[in-house]
C-alpha cells in the first residue's frame, strides 16, 4: 500500500514533543532541588514564592512545547512546514533559556532532537525504497502485459504441431486435397457421363434404323409384337436378314450402354457410370466434413487470437493508466521526502547549535543561521531521488494483429486454388458428334468445387 512519507515524519516529531512535555509536567522542584530554577513571577498574596517559581516553570516550559506539538499536530505535510517548524522550535528553545536555573529535562529534550532527527532520515530511506519498489512493478505491469501477449501468440501461433493456426492451415491443406480429389472424380463421373449419353443415342439410332425399314416396305406400321396374319409372316420371312442385322445392332448397343453403366462385358466396376457417380457423391460429402472442420479451426483460431489481442489492450490500458498515476504521485511525494530530509538536517544542525553553559541554554546565532541554508545536496539526492525511476518511458503499444475470420470481406475463405492442376481422365469429356463413343482421352485444367462458405458458430 502506499506510504504517507510527511505524516510519518509528523508523526515522529509529535511524539518527540508529546514526550517532552508530558516529561516537564510530571517533573517536580523543591527549594535548592538543582533540577530546577525559578522563573522571576509577580508577587500573589497565598501562594508561597517555592509554589509560584514551581508552577511558573511547569506552565512556561510545557506552553511553549504544548503551543509546538499543537502546531505539528495540525500540519498535514512535514516537509512543506519545515521552516515553521525549526523557527517554532528556536523560539520555544529562546523561551525557556535565559532563566537562571534550567530543568534537566529540557536539556534531555535538546538531546534526543538530534537522534529524532537521524530515525526521520532512516524512515526517509526505508519509505524511498518501498516507493522504488513500487513504481518497479507499476513499470514491469505495463512490460509483463507484452510478455504475456507474446506467450498467447507463441501459443497460438507456433511452430507445434497442436498450434491453432497450424491446425487450421493443416485442415485448410486437407480440404484443398480433398477438393482436387472431388476435382477428379467431378471430371470422372462428367467423361463416363458424356460416353453413356453417345452410348444412349446409339442404341436410339439402332431401334429408329430397325423402325424405319419395316416402315419403309409395309404402309401400316409392323412391330415383332402385332405379326397376326399369315402375308406379314411370310413378309417377314422374306427380310427377317435384314431385319435380324438390324436387331442385333441395337441390341449390340444396348449391351455397351449396360456394360458402361453398371461395369460389366470387360468394363470393371470401378470404371463404370454408376460407381463413378456415387465416387463423386461421396467426394462431396467428404470435402463437406472437411470445409466443416477446417472453417471451425480457423474460428477457433481467429477466436483465440482475438481474446488475446483483447486481454492484452485491457492489461496495457490499465497498467498505462496506473504508471502515469504513480509517475505523478511519486514526482509530488518524492520532492515531500526531500523537503523532509532536509527538515531533518536543519532540526540535526539546530541541536548542535545549542548548548549548555552554567545550567543555561546558549544558542550559537551563527550556526543556527547557516542551518536554514541547508538544501538537498548530492547525500540527500543519492538516498532520495526517484527521478530515473520515474522517468522511465512508457513500452510501445505491442501491434495484434487477427487472422482472417471465415465468410467476411477480406477474411478467411474455403476456396482453393483457382487451379488445381491437369488430370487425364478414363472417358473424354464432351459432346459425341458421332456415333463413335469411344475417343482419345485428352488432359483438363482441374477446378475446385467450392460450396458456400459457413460463418463461425458464436458459443452460447
Amino acid at each position: 500500500m502506499p506510504m504517507l512519507p510527511v505524516a510519518s515524519v509528523a508523526v515522529v516529531f509529535t511524539a518527540l514533543f508529546r514526550v517532552a512535555s508530558a516529561v516537564v509536567q510530571t517533573a517536580t522542584c523543591g527549594p535548592s532541588d538543582d533540577a530546577c530554577s525559578t522563573f522571576p513571577l509577580p508577587d500573589t498574596k497565598g501562594v508561597s514564592l517555592f509554589q509560584r517559581g514551581q508552577h511558573a516553570e511547569k506552565v512556561s516550559a510545557s506552553l511553549a512545547i504544548e503551543h509546538l506539538e499543537e502546531q505539528l499536530r495540525n500540519s498535514s505535510q512535514f516537509a512543506e512546514r519545515s521552516d515553521d517548524v525549526l523557527t517554532q522550535v528556536e523560539d520555544t528553545l529562546k523561551a525557556i533559556s535565559g532563566s537562571d536555573r534550567v530543568p534537566k529535562v529540557l536539556l534531555t529534550f535538546v538531546k534526543n532532537i538530534k537522534a529524532n532527527a537521524k530515525k526521520v532520515e532512516k524512515q526517509l530511506r526505508k519509505e524511498h525504497f518501498a516507493r522504488g519498489k513500487y513504481l518497479d512493478g507499476k513499470h514491469a505491469a505495463m512490460v509483463n502485459c507484452g510478455i504475456k501477449l507474446s506467450k498467447a501468440v507463441g501459443r497460438i501461433e507456433g511452430s507445434k504441431a497442436s498450434s491453432p493456426k497450424n491446425l487450421a492451415k493443416l485442415a485448410k491443406g486437407a480440404l484443398c486435397v480433398c477438393r482436387k480429389g472431388e476435382a477428379k472424380a467431378m471430371v470422372e463421373a462428367r467423361g463416363c457421363a458424356d460416353q453413356l449419353k453417345c452410348r444412349a443415342n446409339n442404341v436410339k439410332i439402332a431401334r429408329a434404323r430397325e423402325v424405319t425399314f419395316i416402315k419403309a416396305l409395309r404402309k401400316v406400321e409392323c412391330t415383332r409384337t402385332s405379326l397376326n396374319t399369315k402375308n406379314e409372316w411370310a413378309w417377314l420371312f422374306k427380310k427377317q436378314t435384314t431385319i435380324k442385322k438390324l436387331m442385333l445392332a441395337t441390341d449390340l448397343h444396348r449391351k455397351k450402354y449396360k456394360n458402361l453403366n453398371t461395369g460389366s462385358g470387360g468394363i470393371t466396376v470401378k470404371k463404370s457410370c454408376k460407381y463413378l457417380a456415387a465416387d463423386k457423391a461421396k467426394w462431396h460429402s467428404k470435402c463437406l466434413k472437411a470445409q466443416n472442420r477446417a472453417t471451425a479451426n480457423q474460428c477457433y483460431y481467429h477466436g483465440q487470437m482475438k481474446t488475446a489481442c483483447a486481454t492484452y489492450a485491457v492489461c496495457y490500458t490499465v497498467s498505462v493508466k496506473n504508471w502515469k498515476y504513480a509517475q505523478r504521485i511519486e514526482k509530488r511525494d518524492m520532492l515531500h521526502r526531500m523537503h523532509a530530509w532536509v527538515g531533518a538536517k536543519k532540526i540535526s544542525c539546530l541541536a548542535d547549535s545549542i548548548k549548555s553553559l552554567h545550567g543555561k541554554l546558549d544558542f550559537s546565532k551563527t550556526s543556527m543561521a547557516h542551518c536554514k541554508t541547508k538544501t538537498c545536496d548530492k547525500a540527500c539526492k543519492k538516498a532520495l531521488d526517484l527521478s530515473k525511476s520515474i522517468n522511465r518511458k512508457t513500452p510501445a503499444r505491442k501491434s495484434c494483429k487477427l487472422p482472417g475470420k471465415p465468410c467476411v470481406r477480406g477474411g478467411w475463405s474455403p476456396r482453393c486454388a483457382a487451379s488445381l492442376g491437369t488430370y487425364v481422365p478414363i472417358y473424354r469429356v464432351g459432346p459425341r458428334k458421332s456415333s463413335v463413343c469411344s475417343l482419345k482421352r485428352a488432359a483438363l485444367s482441374l477446378k475446385a468445387r467450392n460450396t458456400k462458405c459457413h460463418k463461425c458458430v458464436k458459443k452460447r
